[in-house]
């Protein structure tokens, strides 16, 4: 067996933007360095400098692969283009003599499987640890021959070569568990980030916007797809401003994020005579989410399908009166009332009629912010997550 060093670890991820995982590993990153693991880092697709700037996360070009693949997740050509990748990513663990990987999302899940195939009947090995983030099935259901054949594969490989499971949620170990395989190794840790010290900077004219005083402002983060609900959402506020005969001086939306559908978000938007509210601030660094989320006086989370999205956590830290759809990953931090407000997800009627609560009390203290965001960080501390995370990587 070859020499493996137990303190150098490596992270697979589809790539580096501006998007829950990263910010998740990149945090993890920080951590174990501070913990003196060396960390190193395989990124299938393409990685964000500006990313790496923001969260103040440095790798040497010796430590950083960049696949460069087209596609972020696993598409019909990245089924193929992953035994291209296999030869790349052994000699870079080669080279680093790792002991332990860890793979986030199922395209990274799936190339991790092929190496560890590739390498059994070698005297290289190390510990593949499988990290997964989103309820994938509920999302993509197994509707499919090629769907249903690709997981068959997943399923034996992860059989044999999967060391352990983590998920960050209990339902998104319902729906692996279920789908793919209960894995006799397999851990719950909740996402979580280092405890905010962000104030509000006043961006009140930030990328031109102008924000009347005493208007109330909703924020709508994530990225724009059809699972995030931000579609769903210009529905509910079309009828909001009109029943409430609301102006642009009453009430602002910031949707912050990019995606697949912002284009169709647009089009929705100017249908819906909505352009004067709604403003799409597009992709910005976390510094300036969370200074728009301090600002805001609701976050409203709308999704269809989520893991356990960081941003829900950011938001009520920043103790900002969040509304979110009633998935289960929600209701595993939300209790309705207490630390937050939950609707029917897909439901115009539920979801305004929370949304005209909120906003009708919106002088009266309806939830003690302070309160719930450190329930929230007692709950779901940075420290204990990444105790468990290092239990699982020893």
């Amino acid at each position: 067996m070859a020499v493996v060093n137990n303190n150098v670890i490596a992270i697979v991820v589809p790539a580096i933007a501006r998007e829950g995982i990263s910010k998740l590993v990149l945090s993890q990153v920080k951590a174990l360095r501070g913990r003196d693991y060396t960390v190193v880092m395989v990124v299938l697709s393409d990685s964000s400098q500006n990313v790496l700037e923001d969260m103040k996360v440095h790798f040497s070009s010796s430590q950083l692969l960049v696949l460069k693949q087209k596609e972020a997740y696993l598409s019909v050509r990245n089924l193929f283009t992953s035994f291209q990748l296999i030869g790349p990513i052994i000699k870079f663990l080669k080279r680093h003599e790792i002991s332990v990987v860890v793979a986030h999302a199922p395209y990274s899940h799936f190339v991790m499987r092929l190496v560890k195939l590739r390498l059994q009947l070698t005297n290289f090995n190390f510990k593949l640890v499988q990290y997964f983030h989103i309820t994938q099935y509920a999302q993509f259901p197994l509707n499919s021959i090629r769907r249903t054949a690709i997981n068959k594969i997943n399923q034996i490989l992860g059989q044999l070569y999967d060391a352990d499971h983590i998920f960050v949620s209990e339902a998104v170990q319902e729906d692996i568990g279920l789908h793919l395989f209960r894995h006799p190794s397999s851990k719950v840790i909740y996402n979580a980030l280092p405890t905010l010290n962000n104030q509000a900077q006043g961006l009140n004219c930030s990328k031109g916007i102008h924000i009347a005083d005493g208007a109330y402002v909703i924020v709508i983060p994530g990225r724009i797809e059809q699972s995030k609900g931000q579609l769903f959402f210009m529905d509910v506020l079309k009828l909001f401003v009109e029943q409430r005969k609301l102006t642009p001086n009453n009430i602002q939306i910031l949707v912050i994020g990019d995606g697949e559908q912002r284009q169709m978000l647009e089009k929705k938007v100017k249908a819906f005579n909505l352009v004067e509210y709604v403003n799409l601030l597009g992709s910005v660094p976390n510094t300036e989410l969370l200074d728009w989320m301090n600002k805001a006086d609701t976050v409203v989370l709308p999704s269809f399908f989520e893991g356990l999205p960081l941003v829900a956590l950011e938001a009520m830290q920043t103790k900002a009166i969040v509304l979110t759809s009633d998935i289960k990953p929600f209701r595993e931090i939300i209790a309705h009332g207490q630390n937050g407000f939950m609707f029917k997800a897909g439901n115009t009627d539920d979801c305004l009629e929370k949304l005209q609560f909120i906003y009708d009390n919106r002088s009266n203290h309806l939830i003690e912010l302070e309160k719930a965001a450190l329930q929230v960080a007692k709950k779901i501390s940075f420290e204990h997550h990444m105790a468990q995370l290092v239990q699982v990587i020893n």
